[in-house]
């Protein structure tokens, strides 16, 4: 087992890539603390993680209030033990249930987006950092971005711009905690499964990813054979970045 008794939080895991990745860390012997501000999904997670044997304990918490964050942070510490693995996931192209453009948006509607897109990624992480510093044994973070962040996007530009700070967050933060041997990498994904957009048919291969394989991914960037990666955004896109797909 690759993560067996470490303590992994994921944020925004109770549907989509974020169950897949608390499940499939359990799965490789971590103890998981599933959280999403849906509570009765991180429950579901949690449920299902727990009846094939696997570690879980789930928590509510809106990772755009900095207050919540801090003392689920310090509940999970409470009951798992210290965090050896922050996967930063909880995000959303749209908030409200539907998109308005950067032009004519609301204030509100603007923080929002950021606030879970990219301040709930700096709350999170800064939550965690200390403790992992401290105890001086490393540790993983590990940010979901979007080909959206790498490449932008005209149509939901403050989306592009909320995962672009995501990687540059990342890229800045690798750079501080290299001396202390914590790794800090960004996964950028194109159209997956649980979210099939337009790009799904513009991809090289022709279809959307699915969950599994970001879930495989971030394993990679959170065991011990990702521990020479640091400061890298991965795509994961089926080409996507390339460029235009020619028929």
């Amino acid at each position: 087992m690759r993560l067996k008794d470490k303590v992994a939080v994921i944020t925004g895991a109770g549907a989509g890539i974020g169950r897949a990745i608390a499940v499939r860390f359990a799965a490789e012997g971590a103890k998981v603390a599933v959280t999403d501000i849906n509570e009765r999904a991180a429950l579901q997670v949690t449920d299902e993680i727990l009846a094939a044997g696997g570690s879980a304990h789930a928590y509510r918490c809106d990772v755009a209030d900095q207050a919540a964050v801090d003392a689920v942070m310090q509940a999970v510490t409470e009951d798992l033990g210290d965090i050896d693995i922050l996967v930063n996931n909880a995000g959303g192209a749209i908030v409200g249930g539907k998109m308005q453009h950067f032009e004519s948006c609301t204030r509100e509607y603007m923080d929002t987006l950021i606030g879970i897109n990219l301040m709930g990624t700096l709350f999170c992480t800064r939550a965690v950092l200390p403790r992992m510093i401290e105890r001086g044994c490393g540790g993983r973070i590990i940010n979901l971005t979007s080909i959206r962040g790498v490449a932008g996007d005209k149509n939901n530009i403050l989306y592009g711009t909320a995962k672009g700070g995501v990687i540059s967050f990342t890229k800045s933060l690798a750079m501080a905690m290299g001396k202390y041997a914590i790794t800090v990498n960004a996964i950028a994904p194109g159209a997956i499964d649980s979210r099939p957009g337009p790009a799904a048919c513009t991809n090289f291969l022709g279809h959307p990813g699915k969950c599994s394989e970001v879930a495989a991914l971030a394993l990679h960037l959170a065991s011990d054979e990702g521990g020479f990666m640091t400061g890298d955004i991965i795509n994961i896109d089926g080409g996507r970045t390339l460029g235009c797909k020619d028929d």
